[in-house]
């Protein structure tokens, strides 16, 4: 169950040392829609959000999503996160994704006031994330241990970098540094991606592992009456967790005993556009070269002995490119499903939400901000059926 709150929500205003801003619940501009996941198993449950830039606001901004209330603290000059990219009115089209139909509340740490304050929020709370620097917690005496002494029944989260036991425990971190650590940033140099991954892979991917931790801890609570002890995610060990079953497939059989399929990501030109093709084994790559009427090419595939598998995808990607040419994209969409072969469209992020906006259900829908202007922002990704 959520935390006692028989006291009003709102917090006395003697408790607010700076200012407190309130940004509603947005409300949709789609009639009939809603602009979070209809099923809403933590509605009632409260969940203080202390983090910043991106990992902790989307662990936090999920549990939202599903219908717990979420309390955003941030400093008395805000959240630095905000002035990232894109921005409207001082506000960041990042930072409001994430962020959305939060409560802000601006608090001095560093002050005795601002502290006693916090500690108001955190007996009220069912849930805490942050990524502060541990050193940080330890000066404010605001360990999780601590805030657990006071509030059992706290589910605490912390992310970091890296685990207390290495040596960089305390050293700041962020994505790209963690990406070029992890070897993610070798690998996109192995295609082209010089500068790594355009994309902040490792902070949203530590952002879901810390809302499933998070959820634990309260289902686990549920059974005990305790929250159980702080848990720290680190985003190196996300990085190699999450990317495992890929970037670390060559490591992963220790006697180098293996066959090797590369992954037959294909772009083809066509007429007007291009299209990707993913064919993951040798019967969907039976099918592809079949399709195409290279059966000299689907022979090699039942050739154990002599079968290269890059020298193979090299030539069915060559056969692919050259039978399909001189289709339009649409065309050569359905000669492929004819043939039950995986494979889309190469569209750009504008293109694809234009796309999207045509569907009954969209992933992301137009909202109404409280300063007066539309903004989008994605739907959470679970639906009833």
């Amino acid at each position: 169950m959520p935390a006692d709150d028989s006291s009003s929500s709102a917090i006395p205003s003697a408790f607010l040392p700076v200012r407190r801003r309130c940004l509603p619940r947005c409300r949709t501009m789609t009639p009939g829609a809603e602009p979070v996941c209809a099923f809403r198993p933590l509605a009632g449950f409260r969940v203080l959000d202390c983090g910043t830039y991106m990992a902790g606001p989307l662990s936090a901004q999920i549990l939202g999503d599903l219908g717990a209330t979420v309390t955003k603290v941030v400093g008395p000059r805000g959240d630095p996160f905000m002035q990232f990219g894109y921005k409207r009115d001082g506000v960041g089209a990042s930072w409001l994704t994430v962020n959305h139909g939060k409560e802000i509340v601006e608090l001095d740490l560093k002050t005795p006031q601002g502290r006693e304050h916090f500690l108001e929020l955190v007996d009220r709370s069912d849930a805490l994330v942050r990524n502060w620097r541990r050193d940080v917690c330890e000066r404010l005496g605001l360990e999780g241990a601590a805030l657990q002494a006071r509030n059992a029944q706290l589910a605490v989260v912390e992310i970091a970098g890296f685990k207390r036991s290495d040596q960089e425990w305390n050293t700041p971190t962020f994505d790209s540094i963690v990406q070029a650590r992890s070897g993610l940033t070798s690998l996109a140099e192995s295609v082209g991606a010089a500068a790594g991954l355009p994309v902040n892979l490792v902070d949203k991917c530590t952002g879901l592992y810390a809302a499933h931790m998070l959820t634990a801890a309260l289902l686990a609570r549920a059974g005990t009456g305790r929250a159980p002890p702080p848990v720290t995610v680190s985003m190196v060990d996300v990085a190699c967790h999450f990317n495992f079953p890929d970037t670390y497939q060559h490591l992963v059989h220790t006697d180098r005993r293996r066959e090797w399929l590369p992954p037959a990501n294909i772009l083809v030109a066509c007429r007007d556009g291009a299209i990707v093709l993913s064919p993951p084994n040798r019967h969907e790559l039976r099918k592809v070269a079949q399709a195409m009427g290279a059966a000299d090419l689907a022979a090699k595939l039942d050739d154990a002995d002599g079968f290269n598998p890059a020298d193979f995808l090299a030539k069915c990607a060559e056969a692919i490119r050259a039978g399909l040419a001189r289709f339009s994209v649409v065309d050569a969409l359905a000669l492929l499903e004819r043939h039950d072969i995986s494979a889309g469209p190469l569209l750009d992020s504008r293109v694809f939400l234009e796309w999207d906006a045509g569907r009954p259900e969209p992933a992301a829908q137009r909202m109404s901000h409280p300063l007066g202007w539309e903004y989008l922002t994605p739907v959470f990704p679970a639906h009833h059926e």
